[in-house]
Formats: structure tokens, C-alpha cells, sequence
């Protein structure tokens, strides 16, 4: 079922190998585009609805890749990765629901969008560097 084995830091000393399960990618990905839909579904004003479509899909994609896709040699590291992204996750989906509810400014929506995914993946890359 494994059918890619790639390293995450590729000029990292911690050379460590994660793996991609299929099924669970396919479901990641479906979840999220669901959950996007569903934003974009509840959003109130039209002239935003493509603004929530989109950012839910690719912040909720990665989170949800890395939190159910992905397996890592190191169980602790890979358990703290896992909850990192799922608690990301969660955080993501009531914010831009929240969002979508609302007439919001659209830089704004996409800026906080943008700072709550790139701390979940430095949160992650620095938990996946050290060594449990």
C-alpha cells in the first residue's frame, strides 16, 4: 500500500524516511475537498465564496495530509506530528468557518490563513527534527 518513500529534509544529518499511504491520501484529500465545499456551501456572500473554497482546501489539504497520510519511523515524533497537524487542523476549519459566516476583508482572511499553516509547518518540521 506504501507507494512513495521520500525524505523530508534532504540536507538534514536527521535523515529520516516518512512514507505516503495511498488510501489514506485519498481519503485526506477527499475530506478536505468536502469540508472546503461545505465552506464554500454555508459561505453567505457570494462574491467570497471562492476565497473560502480555495484556502479551506489547501489549508485543511496539507494538515490533514501530514496528520493522516503520512507514517514516520519514529513513533513518538510521528504520534507529536500527528497531533500537531490534527490540533492545526481543527483550529483551521472553526476559523474559516467563522470566516464564512461573516463579510470579511479578504486580505485579512487569507493572511491569517496563510500565518496559522506556515506555524503548523514549523511546529511539525521542528518536531520532526528532534530527536525523541
Amino acid at each position: 500500500m506504501i507507494i512513495y518513500k521520500a525524505p523530508l529534509f534532504i540536507n538534514d544529518e536527521l535523515y529520516k524516511i516518512m512514507r505516503v499511504n495511498n488510501l489514506y491520501l485519498i481519503i485526506a484529500v477527499l475530506l478536505s475537498a468536502l469540508l472546503a465545499w461545505g465552506g464554500y456551501a454555508i459561505s453567505n456572500y457570494t462574491d467570497r465564496n471562492i476565497y473560502v473554497l480555495v484556502t479551506l482546501f489547501v489549508s485543511l489539504g496539507a494538515t490533514s495530509v501530514c496528520g493522516l497520510a503520512l507514517d514516520y519511523e519514529e513513533h513518538r515524533s510521528g504520534v507529536m506530528i500527528k497531533t500537531a497537524s490534527w490540533s492545526f487542523f481543527m483550529v483551521l476549519l472553526i476559523m474559516d468557518y467563522v470566516f464564512a459566516f461573516f463579510h470579511f476583508n479578504i486580505p485579512l482572511f487569507i493572511i491569517c490563513n496563510g500565518v496559522i499553516l506556515l506555524v503548523s509547518i514549523v511546529v511539525v518540521s521542528s518536531v520532526y527534527k528532534t530527536k525523541m
